[in-house]
């Protein structure tokens, strides 16, 4: 297991570029995490590397398996997928509650087709068994959930349930104020022979689900030590510090964001948009694999230059020519999950 020591660090030079902006309120967009490849824990099929790479926009996995048997094993490699609920549609809280379908796989530089294992929850219990016996159609259980779209308009919920079946969805209690309340869960699996002492290469990647959300900071809010300054566009934990943005005095975030206003502040900005993205990894799924990860490499890099980069992580990254950071570790045990922090300061003129 690596050290636990955690370090939180910063991305590139000031950003200097002033636009003019406006501060009114909008609505957050929570992360919703995804992660690695799961599998059956195997005691013959391990990973002799991982290379991760995290962006707002795109996550990037490679892996290099290898079989120490002397025979093929055929397995079932899976990825399970964020579940989702029903949408309305309403407000940009709904973008990531959605199928993640930018999901692809690649063996050995060629493309793998996926199927996929659909799972209709009620909490934890498993009722799509119970909803196609009530009538829903495959449609109503894992796409629409039953909503109708009115063309005329949008904002117009109504759903197409026959009164039995919203009967028998009543009785299993998956209607709430006459609205779905189950989950859909989503896993994408594929069959794949490991050769026997041999290594086999498979890379995924997808678009994360990454939350956004933003505050604007003002010469007045210092007395207060700049308290509006997100931390998480998790509901309820804005100000919960999940990815280590108050971590020491010199290399913290915080440090970095708030000398960074300051200096937009003392170049004539009236105040400045602090913007959040955050991304949620799922690292645990590794651990199904035989033993820990022989060579671990994580790359995280910020989507706007000058951006500041934040994340709780053992030992210290280096920096690359691209602005990215980079941790690398040899038998590394990961831990469940980490979530990604990428700050970008916009200055308010007016």
């Amino acid at each position: 297991m690596q050290s636990s020591s955690l370090s939180a660090l910063l991305a590139t030079t000031l950003c200097t570029a002033l636009f003019p902006l406006q501060a009114d309120a909008n609505d957050s967009i929570a992360r919703v995490g995804a992660g690695g490849l799961s599998f059956v824990k195997s005691q013959d099929i391990r990973m002799a590397s991982e290379r991760l790479a995290i962006t707002p926009e795109r996550i990037e996995v490679r892996y290099l398996f290898e079989n120490d048997a002397p025979a093929p094993i055929d397995a079932t490699v899976a990825f399970p997928m964020p579940a989702f609920g029903w949408n309305p549609g309403f407000s940009e809280m709904d973008l990531n509650n959605r199928p993640l379908d930018t999901f692809v796989v690649f063996v050995d530089g060629m493309p793998v087709d996926t199927n996929m294992q659909r799972r209709a929850l009620l909490g934890v219990r498993d009722i799509t068994t119970d909803l196609r016996r009530a009538g829903l159609s495959e449609r109503q259980i894992f796409t629409t959930f039953g909503q109708k779209k009115n063309p005329a308009n949008p904002d117009d919920i109504s759903f197409d349930f026959t009164p039995a079946q919203i009967s028998s969805l009543q009785y299993l209690g998956a209607l709430r104020k006459d609205t779905p309340v189950w989950r859909v869960e989503e896993t994408a699996y594929w069959q794949q022979t490991f050769p026997g002492h041999q290594r086999l290469d498979v890379t995924h990647r997808y678009k994360p689900f990454s939350g956004t959300i933003y505050a604007a900071l003002y010469p007045d809010d210092e007395a207060n030590g700049f308290a509006a300054l997100p931390l998480s566009s998790q509901d309820g934990e804005e100000h919960t510090d999940h990815a280590c943005v108050n971590e020491g005095l010199a290399e913290g975030a915080r440090t970095n964001i708030l000398a960074r206003t300051k200096a937009l502040f003392a170049s004539g900005a009236q105040g400045v948009m602090v913007y959040l993205n955050d991304v949620e990894y799922i690292l645990g799924t590794a651990r199904n694999w035989k033993g820990p990860i022989s060579d671990f490499t994580l790359n995280i890099r910020a989507a706007h230059p000058g951006g500041i980069v934040s994340v709780c992580f053992p030992g210290t990254p280096t920096r690359k020519t691209d602005g990215s950071l980079e941790y690398h570790f040899t038998n590394f045990v990961p831990a469940e999950r980490i979530q990604v922090n990428f700050y970008h300061l916009e200055a308010i003129q007016d």
